[in-house]
């Protein structure tokens, strides 16, 4: 599980997401859950049965997700601790066997969109009502492995959100940058909340962006 200590790009990059909150909320990245050390991520990737990307690890030692005092930090959807990528994935897993259907995979008709999912996709975002944005682990998606899909239940047709996770956090804050978002506290539950000033989804503003980017 040896980690390349010289591409710390990806953390300077969240680091600079969680400034950007921090400008609009004091202290907002210390609603964060501490990071996850190298025994709890070697021990996840074992029940995932999956090898995590290199830039995904970097950023989860700096923060293992959100906490109960941070709602929304991945564009408004939750940023999932390991604990919640492995349950989450799991239920897809689930559902996957009581479906019994193998899964086809191609690309949609418009840019970046993929038909069908894989339980290979590892959750790092919810919006908690069917949303995902995940790692793409699979080896027979198109595209390569580590790219970034949104996809789920409500999703009928998950879309590449980008080519890996380091790019989809280099995406992240160019969209903070362009479009505006509110940071609240719900001071009787002490929660942060972000969420977009036009009351758009987090998943219609990305997917504009991003399908313009992979256009």
């Amino acid at each position: 599980m040896a980690i390349d200590d010289g591409a710390m790009d990806v953390q300077q990059i969240w680091k600079g997401i969680l400034a950007y909150y921090d400008e609009r909320l004091d202290n907002y990245s210390d609603r964060l859950k501490p990071g996850a050390n190298m025994e709890m991520i070697t021990e996840m990737e074992k029940s995932l049965d999956q090898r995590l990307p290199d830039d995904l690890i970097k950023v989860y030692m700096m923060h293992n997700g959100d906490s109960t005092r941070a709602a929304g930090s991945i564009l408004g959807m939750q940023f999932l601790s390991l604990e919640e990528m492995y349950e989450t994935r799991h239920a897809f897993e689930l559902l996957s066997e009581s479906d019994k259907t193998e899964p086809r995979y191609q690309y949609g008709e418009e840019p970046g969109m993929i038909v069908e999912h894989s339980i290979n996709w590892l959750p790092f975002a919810s919006d908690h009502s069917g949303y995902y944005i995940g790692v793409d682990m699979d080896s027979e998606t198109p595209g390569p492995v580590g790219q970034v899909i949104v996809y789920g239940q409500r999703e009928g047709k998950p879309y590449v959100a980008a080519r890996s996770f380091r790019e989809f956090l280099e995406r992240m804050l160019g969209l903070l940058m362009e479009l505006r978002l509110d940071l609240s506290l719900d001071e009787e539950r002490d929660v942060a909340k972000i969420a977009w000033r036009n009351d758009q989804h987090p998943v219609d503003a990305l997917k504009a962006y991003m399908l313009s980017k992979n256009a």
